[in-house]
């Protein structure tokens, strides 16, 4: 059974190990950007991931942001560093694919499924990759998307495993704008 943390108690609050904490409200959600993303620590990042509502997936180009690393092994953390926090990377959620780079080079394929999160008590939505090659890849990546707003999605990324050899680091994406 995976490691999953906290268990929801209601819709207004959350059980926590530190006692019961108030969900987010839906007005500072809606307000909420990558920029606000960058200034929280880990224990911030994981009460909204595990309290907020998950919106519908919106569609277009995204940029993504290297939030906060999840204990992991110096290996793993070295390549998502060198994958993530040290290049320009984002989904296209029009054509369901990852980008490196640059919008138009997309790497890899995915399927964003709504369900629970395997890794936490939350709802998300799953990225399968069943579809992108070569075979040994995609039994390998999987990642979970926590849209918060238009303007704001909170994702987990990491491996297809449980929560503690899976999750890598959050990471945080925003409308991509050309410049």
């Amino acid at each position: 059974m995976p490691h999953r943390v906290p268990t929801s108690t209601g819709p207004h609050s959350t059980v926590h190990e530190r006692g019961v904490i108030p969900r987010e409200p839906t007005r500072a959600l809606a307000a909420l950007r990558v920029r606000d993303l960058q200034q929280l620590a880990l224990p911030r990042l994981e009460h909204i991931w595990s309290t907020s509502p998950c919106a519908p997936l919106p569609g277009g180009t995204w940029q993504g942001t290297y939030l906060c690393e999840l204990p992991m092994s110096a290996p793993k953390r070295f390549l998502a560093r060198a994958m993530f926090k040290w290049r320009a990377f984002g989904l296209d959620l029009d054509a369901n694919k990852w980008w490196f780079r640059e919008p138009r080079r997309h790497v890899a394929a995915f399927e964003p499924v709504p369900g629970p999160s395997r890794w936490r008590d939350a709802d998300v939505v799953q990225l399968h990759y069943e579809h992108t090659g070569p075979h040994l890849l995609k039994h390998q990546l999987y990642d979970e998307l926590k849209p918060l707003n238009d303007h704001c999605i909170l994702a987990i990324g990491g491996s297809n495993h449980d929560a503690l050899r899976g999750t890598w680091f959050f990471f945080a994406l925003s409308p991509f704008v050309v410049s």
